[in-house]
């Protein structure tokens, strides 16, 4: 069946109607469309990002930014923005803590503009995203073709609205460093989450975090590309260990979306446990005093291995990373440590 793209509202909406108590990516997304309608040279510079980097040569004039509140599609679901040009449309899905939605950029990838080509971008905060290679080789998906991701960063966006310099712009980009929507840097560390070379360093890093998890739970490691996970084969309730550094997380608040270091403890779905609440802990990280994030999570979507989450320790990123590798080595394993000394207290049969 065909889904055709048709505007319903012609006038813009105001942003200040916008209520707080929508969702963080609704808002988001009203807020950028009215950026988008009220600077055009920053609209027509997105859009130009959007189609070279995706090697599509066609010079396309921006027009308008359209949220879903004003365009109907004969479908249930719609994407957030659409960026329509004088020769195409550009739709756009945006994620800052959620992940990609079951079905969404296919069903996406179906729906037609009566006059003109229709293209799909997909824009994330986060680095995990699985894109599959039947949305790759779509003619109408666009992907980045120089990035290490299948789909754009607003890290990348943010860096072309940082060029310009009027209030509301300035006033957009603090919000977007807000929500962690920024290229990421800190105490002599460039940008681990995109940067090849920073990831290698990431890498180095984690080695003796690798090495204690695997010692204290006779499991084999492996890295990933932002950390290591841990398949545990002793009797243990826990089947994996993965211990990974991300800008946020969909079961944390926004208070707690800093970029942050996290363990994921993994079990058999059959066994999920019911969620408790957020239980900070305070713990000292080689002389440092922080606080270390404790949930259990409910009704984690099982992996295709048909493992959930069991329990998400967390910690700001800025409490480990240092200048001097071997104190970040120590900080990385300590983090470890504090983790199953509280694994141990209240799920002591664990192991």
């Amino acid at each position: 069946m065909k889904y055709y793209f048709r505007k319903i509202k012609a006038f813009t909406p105001n942003l200040f109607a916008c209520s707080l108590k929508s969702k963080l990516e609704d808002r988001f997304t009203r807020m950028w469309e009215y950026m988008l309608n009220n600077n055009h040279e920053i609209s027509q510079s997105i859009v130009d990002y959007l189609l070279d980097s995706a090697g599509r040569t066609m010079a396309s004039r921006f027009k308008e930014a359209i949220d879903q509140s004003r365009f109907s599609f004969n479908h249930k679901r719609r994407p957030d923005l659409v960026l329509d040009c004088d020769n195409c449309c550009i739709v756009c899905e945006h994620k800052i803590t959620s992940r990609q939605g079951d079905g969404q950029i296919p069903t996406y990838l179906r729906f037609l503009h009566r006059e003109k080509p229709l293209y799909v971008a997909y824009i994330s905060n986060r680095t995990d995203e699985k894109i599959s290679n039947l949305i790759r080789s779509s003619e109408n998906y666009l992907k980045p073709l120089k990035s290490n991701y299948p789909y754009y960063l607003w890290e990348d966006l943010y860096k072309i609205i940082s060029k310009h310099s009027d209030n509301l712009t300035n006033d957009f980009i603090h919000f977007m460093e807000m929500l962690e929507m920024n290229p990421y840097s800190f105490n002599g560390w460039g940008n681990i989450f995109s940067d090849p070379n920073e990831r290698e360093k990431l890498k180095y890093a984690l080695k003796p975090a690798k090495f204690f998890l695997s010692n204290v739970t006779g499991g084999t490691a492996k890295y990933d590309p932002l950390g290591f996970h841990v398949r545990v084969y002793k009797k243990m309730l826990i089947q994996v260990i993965r211990l990974f550094v991300d800008k946020t997380s969909e079961y944390l608040d926004a208070e707690y979306s800093t970029p942050r270091l996290f363990l994921h403890l993994k079990r058999n779905v059959a066994n999920a446990s019911q969620i408790e609440n957020l239980t900070l802990v305070n713990k000292d990280i080689n002389g440092s005093l922080c606080i270390i994030t404790v949930r259990t999570i409910k009704n984690d979507k099982p992996d295709n291995n048909k493992l959930a989450i069991l329990r998400e320790y967390s910690v700001g990123l800025d409490k480990i990373l240092t200048p001097e590798m071997v104190q970040t080595q120590n900080n990385f394993k300590s983090f470890c440590r504090e983790c199953f000394e509280h694994l141990k207290l209240i799920d002591g049969n664990i192991f």
